[in-house]
């Protein structure tokens, strides 16, 4: 968890997964205690939180960037 000094209020949770797959399957296996405290953070939270899926970029010839 960190916290934007330069954004009052703003904060930013991360995971690191081995693989999209893994990813996908932790969006199906929350238990109630996971759901209960989702709740109570979500209490806390002002608007809609955003998410941003960042996958890991390997450096080397092979890997070209994308342009937007």
């Amino acid at each position: 968890m960190y916290y934007d000094r330069e954004a009052p209020g703003r904060y930013l949770e991360t995971f690191i997964v081995a693989s999209w797959a893994e990813h996908l399957r932790q969006h199906t296996r929350l238990t109630q205690v996971d759901r209960a405290l989702e709740a109570r953070l979500m209490s806390h939270v002002h608007g809609e939180p955003k998410a941003h899926h960042l996958i890991y970029a390997r450096s080397g010839r092979h890997v070209r960037p994308v342009h937007a």
